[in-house]
């Protein structure tokens, strides 16, 4: 499965801040999964791209981040599954697996800024097979990148 996360790092140019990405996350996950740093975007919006990937249409900039994680709710598979444990009919015990996933999501999403910054917030932090967005903020002595990375699990 793919999804998108975010980084956020310092790094002096975007080449620099998807490296310290690269080294942040890379005991993540055993032999099956794997990550593509593809782009870093920068507090003051430069766009530093390694590798074309078609996600960089949807979210290339900083306002288009903070657009999506602003729009976020639950999955709909599983809100439907949560409705069915709520009603008492799950249709196999995987409803119920789903059902604490919506419960899981629906907390992020109330917990969330009102005004998302990806700059500033965390979402799903640590999670890098979700979306999300997590802070790496470890030189403040450095400009700031969000480095996108596809996340393969």
């Amino acid at each position: 499965m793919h999804n998108l996360h975010f980084l956020v790092v310092n790094g002096k140019t975007g080449t620099d801040a998807m490296s310290a990405a690269e080294s942040f996350v890379q005991d993540w996950g055993g032999e099956n999964n794997w990550r593509t740093c593809f782009a870093a975007i920068s507090a003051k919006g430069k766009v530093v791209v390694s590798e074309e990937h078609g996600l960089l249409d949807e979210y290339g900039s900083l306002a288009k981040i903070n657009k999506a994680f602003r729009a976020l709710t639950p999955r709909s598979q599983y809100r439907e599954a949560f409705e069915r444990v709520k009603a008492g009919e799950p249709k196999d015990t995987f409803d119920w697996f789903m059902a604490s996933e919506f419960c899981r999501e629906q907390y992020e999403v109330e917990n969330r800024p009102p005004q998302f910054n990806v700059l500033k917030h965390s979402y799903n932090d640590g999670c890098y097979d979700e979306f999300g967005v997590t802070q790496f903020n470890n030189n403040p002595k450095l400009p700031r990148w969000v480095v996108l990375m596809d996340m393969h699990s």
